[in-house]
């Protein structure tokens, strides 16, 4: 179950809903959302506590920083320290 994070002002002058979502990447490469970091069926999985306004923002958001850590390891493990 998501926790709420409260209201913040969205960019365009409207308020959104600011959720903590958990997000999983399950070992076969798949996503969901939703659920306590804690349930059984999480084990093996990566998880990240997300704030976003719905799932599917949450998903891309937890996507996009995964790919992110995996670039700058890639960077680290050449000796690349930029």
């Amino acid at each position: 179950m998501p926790r709420n994070s409260g209201d913040i002002q969205g960019r365009w002058g409207m308020n959104e809903k600011i959720i903590a979502w958990t997000v999983a990447r399950f070992p076969d490469g798949s996503w969901t959302t939703g659920g306590s970091p804690l349930d059984s069926d999480y084990g093996g999985c990566e998880l990240w506590i997300i704030d976003a306004p719905d799932r599917e923002t949450a998903k891309r958001r937890a996507q996009g920083r995964r790919a992110a850590l995996n670039a700058r390891l890639k960077k680290m493990l050449k000796g690349d320290t930029k």
